[in-house]
């Protein structure tokens, strides 16, 4: 059974060591500039399915992988002002599997950056990553996701994607139809589309 707990990062540059099963159920985000380092033991597992809202961040979190791990980590992300997030994960042992997920709903003026980047050392063995951005964009806003792979061992299934839509028509006439205005049919998209990843 993981340890539920929230983590507060500070601004700068941090180490965290993580050396028993973790679930992350809220993140402390500095708005200053931040560099976290977050080092996981041997066989720890580290979750993290909350939602957040980025209010000007400008930072990075790097988790370093060693073996037989499982990372899973999905993250609902509102952007209220203009962010740069990255979010790095490396694996420099064996057997571990690993999964990030934004879904994000950017608002208005709020030009931003979010990357995953998954790093796969060589010599290394039966390891799995996983890297996928989703975004629902509302207005047509500035945003640049960037998943990247940096993969160094044949012994590896690594995957990233990234995902750019906007509100179904069809959700919102029958929303419209069930009585709800414009705006209220709306944010009932955006909330689904944000907790859509909580259970994954």
């Amino acid at each position: 059974m993981s340890k539920k707990e929230k983590i507060k990062i500070l601004a700068q540059k941090s180490n965290i060591k993580i050396a028993e099963n973790l679930d992350i159920y809220e993140w402390e985000l500095p708005n200053e500039e931040f560099d976290c380092d977050i080092f996981l033991a041997d066989n720890v597992i580290l979750e993290s399915h909350c939602l957040l809202n980025l209010n000007g961040i400008n930072g990075k979190i790097h988790i370093h992988c060693q073996n037989n791990n499982v990372v899973n980590i999905s993250l609902g992300l509102t952007t209220t002002k203009e962010n740069n997030l990255q979010i790095l994960n490396t694996l420099a042992g064996n057997s571990t599997f690993s999964k990030i997920t934004f879904h994000i709903v950017p608002k208005d003026n709020c030009p931003s950056v979010l990357k995953t980047v998954g790093i796969i050392e060589e010599k290394t063995k039966d390891n799995e990553f996983l890297e996928q951005i989703k975004v629902l964009n509302i207005n047509e806003q500035q945003i640049k996701c960037l998943p990247e792979l940096y993969v160094y061992s044949n012994e590896a299934i690594a995957n990233h994607n990234a995902t750019i839509k906007t509100i179904n028509e069809d959700e919102l006439f029958y929303l419209n139809s069930k009585g709800l205005v414009k705006e209220q049919a709306m944010d009932l998209i955006k909330e689904g589309f944000l907790k859509s990843m909580l259970n994954k």
